[in-house]
């Protein structure tokens, strides 16, 4: 059956989701279509937010930004939704050494990073070996992303399509663009690490890297997240742990010996048995720059993309996709640091 829409979403992980819920939400029309077969990087995600990360504990990029939006939007959507996916929580970074112990120090007297440091958190369970000292990181967060997804797929009712999209199903004409038998005014392609494939785009840098995500279980009562390199999140009644990455392997195998290593790097620091209840692994959309891709493509004004989000996709995506809509919808700018015309 022939449909017709003012835009069509291909890829229905947390890019494409989050940007058909702005634009139904701003009276446009818009179907979502989805490979029902793929691993989506968001569902395999561990699902934890954290804006300060990496050896050398930095601030990720524009986290006063994503953090005033989200605090805002996920509990709305939640309402919307009529279900409970985010958890704010305290984050606290485990210290390997006594070098990163003094890099925290340092970051403690810059007024960038003041907002995101909780001075006054309870001392860490007995349990929580950290003979280095911890810091406590304020706006973290854990979100259910796989909640989340179905609950906008529930949302969309109609408005999504479990199909699968050859790129020879999509032929572009002066007016539209046909998307096996979807006729559309524009495509916005969200297909995540695939989209290195995706005949209009691959010329953009994406360099994926496959990550595995571990659900642990424990008698403990652990009510704040844990990072120290890997990272220990409070989830559904378990613990979600990650994260590994893989560039030489583009696929959702799930591998013993990555359990192995997160598991043995959990117990340097947890000293609880923990058990392994399940195990999943997807590729996640990282690029070479760490910045995103937004925006039309050079030559064919119909078609778009949104994908780049690579590790950060629950922190980024809702105010990008906003973004991202208005700049569809209202010719607002986009940030120069996502517009994919800084390619070229």
């Amino acid at each position: 059956m022939k449909k017709q829409t003012e835009y069509l979403i291909i890829g229905g992980g947390i890019a494409g989701s989050l940007l058909t819920w702005h634009l139904l939400n701003a009276g446009k029309e818009a179907l979502l279509v989805d490979h029902p077969e793929r691993c989506s990087a968001t569902r395999v995600a561990g699902g934890m937010i954290n804006p300060i990360t990496g050896k050398r504990l930095v601030l990720s990029w524009r986290m006063a930004d994503w953090t005033r939006y989200n605090t805002q939007f996920y509990p709305a959507l939640e309402k919307a939704l009529g279900i409970s996916f985010y958890s704010p929580l305290i984050i606290r970074r485990i210290f390997k050494n006594a070098a990163q112990a003094n890099d925290w120090l340092i970051r403690q007297n810059d007024p960038a990073y003041r907002p995101f440091i909780e001075e006054h958190a309870a001392a860490l369970p007995e349990y929580i070996h950290a003979p280095h000292g911890a810091a406590a990181i304020r706006h973290g967060a854990g979100i259910q992303s796989v909640k989340l997804l179905d609950g906008l797929y529930r949302y969309f009712g109609e408005r999504l399509i479990r199909a699968k999209v050859d790129y020879a199903d999509i032929h572009i004409a002066t007016d539209h663009v046909d998307v096996a038998g979807i006729r559309c005014a524009r495509v916005v392609f969200c297909e995540g690490w695939h989209g290195m494939y995706n005949p209009w785009f691959r010329y953009l840098p994406f360099h994926p890297s496959k990550g595995d995500a571990l659900t642990l279980d424990g008698e403990m009562d652990l009510k704040e997240a844990l990072a120290f390199g890997v990272f220990l999140l409070p989830q559904g009644g378990g613990y979600r742990c990650g994260s590994t990455y893989i560039w030489d392997d583009l696929t959702c195998r799930a591998l013993p010996e990555t359990v192995r290593f997160l598991t043995e790097q959990v117990q340097r620091f947890v000293k609880v048995p923990l058990r392994l209840t399940a195990h999943k692994a997807g590729v996640r959309p990282t690029v070479k720059h760490r910045r995103p891709f937004l925006g039309r493509h050079p030559r064919e004004k119909r078609l778009w993309i949104f994908n780049g989000l690579g590790t950060k996709g629950l922190s980024l995506a809702p105010l990008l996709a906003e973004s991202l809509m208005r700049y569809m919808t209202q010719d607002a700018p986009l940030d120069p640091e996502t517009d994919i015309a800084r390619f070229g």
